[in-house]
This record gives structure tokens, sequence and C-alpha cells, in this order.
């Protein structure tokens, strides 16, 4: 087993060649991640509790705690990064654009109302990382030259 915390989750994850041995020694490590827990005063709260298998679609794997079934996911979403069972990064860049967009739009509503200033401050913090992700994970390097012109050349501010 091994064992990730970040902030206020943990993520215990297993590789093996033998998968009912994968499906045995998460079912173990899950029963003792949640001992744990509770004996270190905190709340685990099951309904939250999900997994994804990474592999063969035919390895059918059953996660339970007590008699709690496990969800199995295609995708999880991990310190803002959107991981898919074939770990591919298109429900992450579906995400990232959606949030662009969303963000692109409360900056142009607030175009007439915010000093330049307070604008480039609002794009700095909170547009430009997803931008620079869309791009450098984009096709090929044309596509990403274009796409980042068109960004910086939009009047933003």
């Amino acid at each position: 087993m091994q064992n990730c915390n970040y902030a206020d989750d943990t993520n215990i994850h297993c590789s093996k060649k033998d998968v009912c041995a994968v499906q045995n020694n998460l079912n173990i490590d899950l029963e003792s991640a949640t001992s744990w827990l509770i004996h270190n005063g905190m709340r685990p709260n099951p309904d939250k509790y999900q997994a994804m298998v990474l592999g063969k679609k035919e390895d059918e794997l059953y996660f339970k705690l007590a008699d709690i079934d496990i969800k199995t996911t295609d995708n999880t979403c991990l310190l803002e990064v959107v991981l898919d069972n074939k770990l591919k990064f298109d429900d992450h860049m579906s995400s990232s654009c959606r949030k662009v967009s969303a963000q692109i739009s409360a900056l142009k509503r607030l175009k007439n109302t915010l000093p330049p200033k307070t604008k480039q401050s609002l794009y700095t913090a909170h547009l430009h990382y997803h931008i620079l992700t869309i791009v450098t994970k984009s096709g090929t390097t044309a596509e990403k030259e274009t796409l980042l012109k068109s960004t910086m050349s939009t009047k933003w501010f």
C-alpha cells in the first residue's frame, strides 16, 4: 500500500500484476486508513470515497468498507487536476477551458468598472495559469502558437 495525504484528501494506491491481490490489499488498507482517521479525531465520509482502476477494462474490481460499496469512477479530481483511468488529460483540458471561459466572461463584465491594475492582477491570479496549461497541453506547435497569440491579443485590460 502507498498512502498520499493532501490537506483533507487521502489517496491509497496499489500496483500488482495479481488483480485479486490489488483488490484485497486495497480493501484492507481502506479499513486501516479509516480506523486511523477515527483514531486521530477525524471523521471519514465513506459517501465521498471513490475508486479509480487503471488497467484493462475486463479487470472488474470491487471495494468495500464494512457494508458500504465504494463507487468506481472513470475520472477523479486531485489537486485541481482531473485524472482519468486512461491517463489522458481530455477531461482536465475541458475543465480548464470552462474555468477560463467563465473567468474571461467575469472580467469582461468588469471591464469598465475596475482599474487596469486590478484587472491585470485578477488575470494573473485567476487566468494566467489555466491559459498556460491549456496552451502547453494542446495539439501541435502551430496550434499552440495560434492559441497563445489569440489569447494574448485579446484586450483584457
